[in-house]
């Protein structure tokens, strides 16, 4: 029998995000400097733990560094339950450099690779910590090739009750790695991705033409999940049901100026969780998810959270009637 627990993993890194004025040329001014713990897998953690979810994090990281003790002390002040694995070789660390005019974004990440000889001691503890918690959803965010042999356990087919979403980076649905993804789309029900990963499956995706998202969608259905989410940054988000007579599409809910898309799909993801935990059906959350997105992007950095009051008082203004 499942609990209402959710299991988050793998990405967790320091960030520093750094608006700056283009000056022209090579001429930048940086006007701030935010520094932060964030991965999408926390961005995700946080806007659960928000609601009151029980969730617990699986992260990989590296051993005895200053960003690993950050880190931790970070996870520590938040009461968060986290399975930390020192399986790499350093912890990541990411930089996001913010145009402040025309709020183009470039990601900067020194991803560090794993460590050799660990996969099964890794495998094993990611195991032995999610069998006790018998989870209602075990998701895998952010997922490149290399995480394959931890999300594979993640998404194992032990908890039958769970719900498997899986939330990959666009490397993992190039053609070299599609095998594997096959194999990893077997134990999944949901995928949610943007239409730029999208796009490496099916490059009409690109330009989120619902033709081209809708074919997208299908070769990844074709592979075993029923439900396949695709995000369109200001276009919205779009919902492919197997079972479904066409795509569900949700607008994009504006709070305020855009000032950092870092985060919006890990919000829309944790909205999407949050409201299927009341109950809702995939289509009716899609709003909540939307709501969570467009507070994600009124601030720099990934793990942009709001309180309860303030989200549900936005819900309750743009939703008078409740759910759609």
């Amino acid at each position: 029998m499942s609990s209402n627990n959710v299991i988050v993993g793998v990405s967790i890194n320091p960030e520093i995000t750094m608006p700056y004025r283009d000056g022209g040329g090579s001429k930048r001014q940086v006007t701030s400097r935010h520094e932060g713990i964030s991965g999408t897998s926390l961005d995700v953690m946080l806007w659960l733990c928000e609601f009151g979810i029980r969730a617990h994090l699986i992260a990989a990281i590296g051993n005895h560094s200053f960003f690993t003790t950050a880190i931790e002390r970070f996870l520590e002040e938040k009461a968060m339950s986290a399975l930390l694995l020192p399986i790499r070789e350093r912890t990541s660390l990411a930089v996001v450099a913010i145009n402040e005019a025309t709020g183009e974004r470039a990601h900067f990440s020194d991803r560090a690779p794993y460590r050799p000889g660990v996969h099964r001691e890794a495998v094993a503890r990611v195991r032995d910590f999610i069998r006790p918690r018998t989870p209602q959803f075990l998701i895998g965010t952010g997922v490149m090739p290399e995480d394959l042999f931890l999300v594979e356990e993640l998404l194992d087919d032990g908890e039958a009750a769970a719900t498997r979403i899986l939330n990959p980076r666009a490397a993992l649905l190039e053609a070299e790695h599609r095998n594997a993804l096959s194999a990893l789309l077997k134990r999944t029900d949901v995928v949610i991705l943007n239409h730029d990963e999208l796009a490496c499956l099916e490059p009409r995706a690109a330009s989120a033409n619902v033709a081209g998202l809708a074919d997208g969608a299908r070769r990844l259905q074709d592979m075993g999940p029923r439900i396949v989410i695709v995000t369109c940054a200001k276009q919205g988000a779009y919902l492919f049901a197997r079972e479904g007579n066409g795509p569900y599409h949700q607008q994009a809910t504006c709070i305020g100026p855009t000032v950092d898309e870092s985060g919006a799909g890990d919000a829309f993801l944790a909205g999407l969780v949050i409201a299927r935990q009341q109950g809702w059906s995939y289509e009716e959350a899609m709003p909540f998810g939307a709501l969570l997105a467009g507070f994600a992007v009124t601030e720099p950095g990934g793990a942009v959270v709001k309180p309860t009051s303030t989200v549900m008082e936005a819900w309750n203004r743009l939703y008078p009637q409740g759910k759609e």
